[in-house]
């Protein structure tokens, strides 16, 4: 996510399975207790239906970052 506010800022993007709920906090919660580095824990969470597949079947990261990047823009006063 090129500028903006969430530039450079730690984030997840997960599909959770049906019937379940998860949120940052808990997420947050358990890398912190596995001693996982400060700087790659998420600093926002975008739940989401599906991952965006290329047409070799590879997570396309540049559809998602772009999808992810109009979810967390400001929406436009009208």
């Amino acid at each position: 996510m090129a500028g903006g506010r969430h530039a450079g800022a730690a984030g997840s993007v997960l599909v959770p399975r049906p019937g379940t709920t998860i949120t940052l906090d808990e997420i947050r919660t358990t890398m912190e207790r596995g001693g996982v580095a400060r700087f790659k824990i998420p600093e926002h969470l975008v739940i989401v239906d599906e991952l965006i597949s290329t047409k070799v079947g590879k997570i396309d990261k540049k559809a998602l970052r772009a999808g992810i990047a109009r979810r967390l823009e400001p929406q436009a006063s009208t």
